[in-house]
């Protein structure tokens, strides 16, 4: 899994909507939006990326989240460049993490472990190496208050997500692969498909990055070398709802899991109503 940086220098470009996104994201939905990537003809979907502000104090890292498409040219996002019919390179992207300050400065971005990424760059889309990156989510992690996107362990083994009869487990590595996890909230969202709850609206920010990601074809019935489509193949679930769904073998649809949830609602209105 590639790390990339942004950047994103206020004086250059005000985020007139900054303000908005970061209250959807505290409510626990989603912020999909594109970013310029520079010079980056290729880059993966899937690849992780941290959001840095320069220009202006404070200066730092203020996002995270992941790239869900491959680089695209558009008209420049400079109001005058693009008058002038300049374009540049952007690709989507999907944050699951957003703050109106640094929660990294870069003073300390410029010490060991960090030291050996230009973080001063102005230009969007360079590599963080492997090593910085597994340093920077473990920090990222605690300055967040909740966990990595996916397992310390994980983050230098990471593939496309291809599953192989010999990986089953029931929480499945391409359940937990950074690419096709990515994929699949920025397109359906952090709302579970089965109970319709948003963990956030319930717990807080705490909850932000616990929804599940559930595979709608059973295990049983995938094949060696199957590669996953994020959008048609995965939804998000909410935990308790993924365990239930998991609570027999074949495990439950997400429609028949929608089914007990309304027949428990309709038991639950009976027992309150006053008998005749």
């Amino acid at each position: 899994m590639e790390t990339v940086l942004l950047a994103w220098n206020p004086r250059r470009f005000p985020w007139g909507s900054l303000e908005d996104e970061l209250t959807q994201l505290r409510k626990g939905g989603s912020v999909t939006t594109r970013w310029s990537v520079g010079n980056r003809t290729t880059l993966s979907a899937g690849s992780r990326f941290f959001l840095i502000r320069l220009g202006v104090e404070p200066r730092g890292l203020v996002g995270s989240g992941w790239i869900t498409s491959e680089p695209f040219e558009d008209l420049h996002w400079d109001h005058d460049r693009a008058k002038r019919g300049d374009t540049t390179r952007y690709a989507d992207i999907y944050f699951d993490y957003l703050s109106e300050t640094p929660l990294i400065d870069i003073e300390q971005l410029k010490s060991p472990p960090f030291s050996r990424v230009n973080w001063s760059t102005q230009i969007s889309g360079i590599a963080i190496e492997e090593q910085v990156a597994i340093n920077l989510e473990k920090l990222w992690a605690e300055r967040t208050n909740g966990g990595p996107p996916i397992g310390l362990e994980e983050l230098s083994t990471a593939k496309p997500a291809i599953l192989s009869h010999s990986s089953r487990v029931y929480v499945n590595r391409y359940e937990r692969s950074p690419r096709a996890r990515a994929l699949c909230l920025a397109h359906h969202g952090n709302r579970c498909s089965a109970c319709q709850i948003i963990l956030s609206e319930k717990y807080g920010n705490c909850a932000e990055n616990v929804v599940h990601v559930h595979h709608l074809i059973p295990l049983s019935d995938i094949l060696e070398g199957y590669e996953i489509d994020p959008i048609n193949d995965l939804r998000p679930v909410c935990p308790n709802c993924h365990a239930v769904i998991h609570s027999r073998m074949p495990p439950y649809t997400i429609e028949e899991l929608r089914e007990i949830i309304e027949r428990g609602k309709q038991r639950a209105n009976q027992a309150m109503e006053p008998d005749a």
